[in-house]
């Protein structure tokens, strides 16, 4: 029960309180603290077939089906719940409190507690696990359909962006038409304008010289009314000039006056072209802009998310990593109590049987001890694998050199090896030390004790003086067996 609440409440926690909510971490540790202290006490109660007891204070973490039902009253009687089913009750923060003192308070309560409680983490991140792929997984979904937007929104903004250039290039070549269209117009005026005066010049030319020459004609001949008609034909024609003059200039300052108000108007909506574009463009620019920022706040919370869930992952790894080792350790105890036990009695062993071997023969016990040791020396540098190796190694022998044999063995066999060829070269050169220092000694002895040199035995022991200084040996004699009289009487 208290596993399954265990897990329901680390898979739940998007469903949690506020608190839970808002504080994760710390909802999911009493999560976590509850189980082990329910894990604890359901342990100890089953590690004591016989009159089990919860440890103090901790009856409320004991599940009962009578705890499953709502309790009765006057009115309404108490339903009936199966006995199959089983509940914890409802307690108070001071009562679960002392139930985790109570729990401290004993190593065994302790150990039970503390496995306990490391068991649920691993619990709980298993189950949290797949929750949090799964969150992973919508996070990048959702980052990819803000993603699939934006690029939407930017495809969408750089066709309309498009199009407003469009339509710039068309206003702009529809105004230098138009210009070029109103310069044409203003050349066709001025070249009918110099036709027009040209043609009123070379009419006033042709009509001066014609009155001219018919009032010279007139003066010649000095007839006045001649003088009268020429005079109002003259002022006929100054009338007809300043009619067709005024007429010219009314048509040239009207003609001028509809160039100006079209060209005004061309301006016009040209400048609402532009600005309306203007308008557009920065509308789109602030929405793209919007939206990116829109996307990169999407993506830092994103990239923040997965920054934290890789960060609990590397966490529960190494809690993980720690968890295995602490149940290696604790299983490794048995194995490794059991084995000190086994050396300490086999050394009590051993000490005991070297104590009874020195009380019968000391040698036979010094012996003993050197094979002993040379022999575990031997086991530990693996000497004895290598000798037993020695018959495949004969049979391999043809295929293989020498060399690559001496390569193929471990440090330990060649100090080993070195060891023992040096033990083995010494032996017989300190035996040929000792026969030649002997063969030395007597030679020397032979030659030189007749000259001043003389052996002589005491209780000390045996020694060389000078001659003169040995003592008598007949006197020594003599005290030996005096002492020997003494001795028998």
């Amino acid at each position: 029960m208290a596993a399954s609440h265990l897990m329901n409440e680390c898979r739940l926690l998007e469903h949690a309180p506020d608190f839970a909510r808002v504080r994760p971490e710390a909802y999911l540790d009493n999560v976590k603290t509850e189980y082990a202290a329910k894990l604890a006490v359901c342990e100890l109660l089953s590690a004591q077939p016989v009159n089990s007891a919860a440890p103090p204070h901790c009856d409320v973490l004991i599940p009962a089906a009578r705890h499953c039902g709502k309790s009765g009253s006057w009115w309404h009687a108490q339903a009936v719940v199966s006995s199959d089913k089983q509940c914890y009750p409802t307690f108070k923060e001071r009562q679960y409190i002392q139930c985790l003192k109570s729990l401290q308070s004993t190593p065994q309560y302790w150990t039970s507690f503390s496995n306990a409680r490391q068991n649920a983490v691993v619990m709980c991140q298993a189950s949290r696990d797949a929750i949090e792929r799964e969150n992973h997984l919508e996070v990048f979904k959702n980052l990819t359909q803000v993603l699939g937007g934006v690029i939407t929104n930017m495809q969408k903004t750089n066709e309309e962006y498009e199009s407003l250039i469009r339509q710039q290039r068309r206003h702009s070549e529809e105004v230098r038409d138009t210009h070029q269209q109103l310069n044409e117009e203003l050349q066709a005026v001025r070249a009918k304008a110099v036709s027009t005066v040209e043609a009123m010049d070379s009419k006033f030319h042709t009509f001066m010289e014609s009155s001219i020459s018919d009032f010279i004609t007139a003066l010649g001949t000095s007839q006045s009314k001649e003088m009268d008609k020429i005079r109002e034909r003259m002022q006929e024609f100054s009338q007809d000039l300043i009619v067709e003059s005024s007429q010219l200039a009314k048509y040239f300052s009207d003609q001028l006056q509809q160039y100006h108000e079209r060209t005004l108007a061309n301006l016009q909506v040209n400048h609402e072209a532009q600005v309306h574009s203007y308008t557009v463009l920065s509308g789109y620019m602030a929405t793209a802009q919007k939206t990116m920022n829109t996307t990169n706040d999407v993506a830092d919370r994103s990239l923040s998310k997965v920054d934290s869930i890789a960060q609990r992952l590397d966490l529960f790894e190494s809690q993980t990593e720690h968890i295995a080792e602490g149940f290696a350790f604790l299983s490794a105890i048995p194995a490794l109590f059991r084995l000190i036990v086994r050396r300490f009695v086999a050394t009590i062993g051993t000490a005991f049987i070297f104590a009874i071997l020195c009380r019968l023969n000391t040698r036979l016990a010094t012996y003993t001890a050197g094979a002993c040791s040379s022999a575990f020396l031997l086991h530990t540098s693996g000497v004895f694998d290598w000798l037993a190796a020695i018959p495949s190694s004969i049979t391999n022998m043809q295929s293989q050199s020498p060399l690559a044999i001496l390569i193929t063995m471990s440090s330990w066999n060649k100090g080993t090896g070195l060891v023992l060829l040096l033990w083995l070269a010494a032996y017989p050169v300190c035996r040929l030390n000792i026969y030649l220092g002997t063969l030395v000694t007597t030679a020397a002895r032979r030659l030189l004790a007749h000259l001043w040199l003389s052996e002589y035995t005491n209780d000390g022991g045996t020694g060389y003086l000078p001659s003169i200084e040995v003592p008598a040996i007949t006197q020594r004699k003599d005290e030996k067996h005096t002492s020997y009289r003494q001795l028998h009487n």
